[in-house]
């Protein structure tokens, strides 16, 4: 009988970031090494095998995510590079070598053509894959971008910070709608929720900020992830529109 549920994959270097593929059981990882690989990873259970490594990055692989229709897959390194690799054959499409003045922090896919990346220093780009060009470039933030969401018809990306604010901008118009009051905490990760009427912002001392979409300026509600022991939100994901999956980190406060 299948196991319901997919064989665990051990890795042997630490692995920063991972993520599944649109339309197929394939999970990607990037490690501190800089190594990607790809997983099968079937859905209902049973054996996982690498079936693709890719060594493109000379330092660790910070962000991947795949394309929209999950041909290329965008990657990021601590060495300021971003490129893009075509799946069907495992090369490198297109590099570009300092995408950033400072290291790539996070990544998301906000378009059927365009990325955004998010660095050390507070810098979000927006880039057009079609033309391989840097078509946007933000800076309102004091430290670096953990991670980023965008509304579902793609105008507004909301960025948070380590500098402890949740920002939106609006992509379209190019230029900054609003920016949250400073928090204590840095703000690590960022899911949207209630049919993208609420947005939770984990932290780094372990509370969930709620926001009214739209209402960007504060919170309107916060509670503890635990109530023991001190957890940083490292990153989270809604599963539903009411269910969120995250993984903590003990802080040891």
């Amino acid at each position: 009988m299948m196991d319901s549920k997919p064989n665990t994959i051990k890795t042997d270097n630490v692995t920063v970031d991972l993520c599944f593929h649109p339309k197929k059981d394939v999970l990607a990882t990037g490690d501190m090494e800089g190594d990607i690989r790809l997983y099968s990873y079937p859905a209902t259970g049973g054996d996982t095998s690498e079936i693709m490594t890719l060594t493109h990055h000379k330092k660790a692989c910070r962000c991947l995510r795949f394309s929209n229709n999950g041909e290329e897959l965008y990657t990021a390194s601590k060495d300021k590079s971003i490129q893009i690799i075509d799946l069907n054959t495992g090369g490198v499409k297109h590099k570009f070598k300092k995408a950033h003045d400072c290291p790539v922090y996070s990544m998301l896919v906000t378009g059927e053509h365009f990325i955004a990346t998010g660095d050390d220093d507070g810098v979000i780009k927006i880039w057009d894959v079609r033309i391989n060009k840097e078509v946007v470039e933000i800076k309102e933030n004091e430290d670096f971008i953990s991670d980023m969401g965008i509304d579902p018809h793609k105008r507004m990306l909301l960025a948070t910070s380590g500098d402890g604010t949740l920002t939106a901008y609006n992509i379209r118009r190019k230029k900054l709608e609003m920016q949250s009051e400073l928090f204590d905490s840095e703000f690590l990760s960022i899911a949207q929720m209630k049919n993208n009427q609420k947005v939770v912002c984990g932290s780094g001392d372990g509370v969930f900020y709620l926001f009214n979409w739209g209402e960007w300026g504060n919170m309107s509600d916060m509670f503890p992830a635990l109530n023991s022991p001190p957890v940083s939100l490292d990153c989270m994901v809604a599963l539903t529109d009411d269910i969120i999956g995250f993984h903590a980190t003990a802080t040891g406060k």
